[in-house]
């Protein structure tokens, strides 16, 4: 794990590029990896209504995951990104639901597939910290999505899905950051000393 001290800027940088580098083989090596805690997810969390996140550029595979959880009886949604810069909202997702472009390029539910509100997310992101704290891609969609559904609800979970090369001794952490319950990586679920 580096050991970093930096800005959020300048982590994400650093671990954009890290992640670019990546190879196809050990990124279908860790899809897999992850899809075997699957069962972990659901037993300890107690949770079935998830919402995933379709892969963009070289974010993990989180697909075979998402079949597997859906195998075992959850309520599988994708999120789909606003127009404008508020939360993102989510609709039930299954293998063959034909997918469209969303705002930014990333493939969601079309408008005709019902919308829910998951009370488990499985989250994207450039890198974190063992107290949970992550770097995204800066758009803040997270955050306020995790805000608006902890006022709904305060049983939310919240899980990074990451390479466990997007360690970081210590991540920036700011009044409007929402920290993660757990991580999932290729070396299993851990949950973030986030208290």
């Amino acid at each position: 794990m580096p050991i970093i001290t930096s800005s959020k800027s300048n982590l994400r940088n650093f671990f954009l590029s890290k992640r670019n580098k990546v190879t196809n083989k050990y990124s279908n090596y860790v899809s897999l990896e992850i899809t075997n805690y699957a069962e972990e997810i659901i037993n300890l969390f107690a949770l079935t209504n998830i919402a995933g996140f379709y892969p963009f550029r070289n974010e993990i595979n989180t697909l075979p995951l998402l079949k597997k959880l859906r195998s075992l009886g959850a309520l599988i949604s994708l999120p789909v990104t606003p127009l404008d810069n508020t939360h993102l909202s989510f609709r039930k997702w299954n293998i063959d639901t034909k997918l469209t472009i969303g705002k930014y390029g990333i493939l969601e539910p079309p408008e005709h597939c019902e919308e829910t509100t998951p009370n488990l997310l499985l989250v994207p992101l450039l890198a974190y910290d063992v107290l949970g704290n992550r770097i995204g891609y800066g758009g803040g969609f997270y955050d306020k999505t995790l805000q608006y559904l902890y006022s709904k609800n305060n049983k939310i979970i919240s899980i990074g899905v990451a390479f466990k090369f997007q360690e970081c001794n210590c991540i920036p952490s700011e009044k409007h950051d929402i920290k993660l319950n757990a991580i999932l990586n290729e070396d299993g679920l851990t949950l973030t000393k986030n208290k």
